[in-house]
């Protein structure tokens, strides 16, 4: 993954007068329970028990001022791996994970530390919905997912070596309507464990660095192609692209915001937003063609960037079934000009198709 890409690259260590020993590694172990949350009324009959689940995190923090990570208060980041059931063998089964991970610090005290916890990767079902052995599962359609994750931690250091953890979990497995059915699943849990110190120091009470401002402007145009699945119903899949281009105002070196426009050619739309189609209708290349305005949001964290986009649609043959769409998405900087994204487009609430693709940036100061 990209973000784990940029992990690697900056897990170098920085000599500096303000800390000991600027990068610390833990390793963290921790026991969820919770439940499933029952997002679609089919779900409401199907969950017979609570969630029980494992993770194992893997994570190193670098303390330096000049590491980028002194703009957000000095993260940890890392890589980890969960198990958890869903509340249904039979049905639901299993859910797997394994991503990298930011730990963005709260309060950090010498012995106590607070964070949100965000985390992107790759998931497993190991029971998706079969037609013929599993028809009652409309939360996987297909047995690899993408997983996202989001946390609250504490934890509290009790010797040279060692913390326990307490920690609220949201996470969430879906396929980005890649394999239909596809309403994906929502675990809530409370957590505990303990983190592992491989170093003996203390958490540096060392304040943030303020990122420089910045008036840098640019322009990224990226293409991407996508392959989705409309509806159980039907077997067959479509590809769909896109071209996103933006016009960015950095206000730091940390983020930036921007305006753009979209042109979608989204090959399920006559199915997708009319399930009354037959597959063998007679289309035109309009009905698939969408444009839209749209706002965005960018974060910086080194070499990958976190994109939020907003957009209007502004014309389209086959209607949508909200006007406005999102894009949320990683973006990988290959150099100074050429970048890799990966993204999921979707309606208001309803993924349509994930994105892979390139795309080219001309820096304009």
């Amino acid at each position: 993954m990209f973000l784990f890409q940029s992990i690697a690259i900056n897990g170098q260590q920085f000599e500096t007068k303000d800390t000991v020993n600027n990068k610390q590694t833990y390793i963290t172990a921790r026991y969820s329970y919770g439940f499933t949350i029952p997002h679609h009324v089919s779900m409401l009959y199907l969950l017979e028990d609570f969630v029980h689940g494992v993770e194992l995190n893997y994570g190193v923090a670098n303390f330096s001022k000049n590491h980028w990570g002194s703009y957000f208060n000095y993260p940890e980041m890392g890589i980890g791996a969960m198990y958890t059931t869903l509340g249904n063998k039979e049905v639901f089964g299993n859910a797997y994970a394994v991503y990298p991970y930011v730990n963005f610090h709260i309060s950090r005290k010498k012995r106590f530390n607070a964070s949100y916890k965000v985390g992107v990767g790759l998931g497993y079902s190991d029971t998706p919905y079969d037609l013929a052995e599993n028809p009652e599962n409309r939360v996987f359609g297909s047995k690899f997912n993408i997983y996202v994750g989001f946390g609250l931690l504490t934890d509290y250091k009790i010797s040279n070596h060692l913390s326990l953890l307490g920690a609220f979990t949201l996470n969430h497995w879906s396929n980005g309507a890649v394999q239909k059915p596809n309403h994906g699943v929502n675990v809530a849990s409370v957590t505990a464990g303990v983190k592992y110190h491989l170093s003996e120091e203390d958490y540096p009470t060392i304040e943030k660095v303020r990122a420089p401002k910045s008036k840098k402007k640019e322009f990224i145009g990226v293409l991407s192609m996508g392959r989705s699945h409309s509806h159980s119903l039907y077997t067959q899949k479509h590809w769909s692209a896109s071209l996103n281009l933006n016009y960015l105002w950095h206000s730091s070196a940390k983020r930036a915001c921007g305006v753009g426009a979209d042109v979608i050619y989204y090959g399920d739309a006559p199915y997708y937003f009319d399930y009354a189609s037959e597959t063998d209708d007679e289309f035109t290349t309009a009905d698939f063609m969408y444009g839209g305005l749209l706002g965005s949001y960018n974060v910086f964290l080194n070499r990958v960037t976190m994109v939020m986009q907003l957009g209007v649609y502004v014309f389209y043959e086959t209607k949508p079934d909200q006007p406005l769409y999102t894009r949320l998405g990683l973006r990988y900087n290959i150099n100074d000009r050429l970048l890799a994204n990966f993204s999921v487009k979707a309606g208001f609430f309803k993924s349509e198709f994930l994105e892979f693709g390139l795309g080219y940036r001309i820096h304009s100061y």
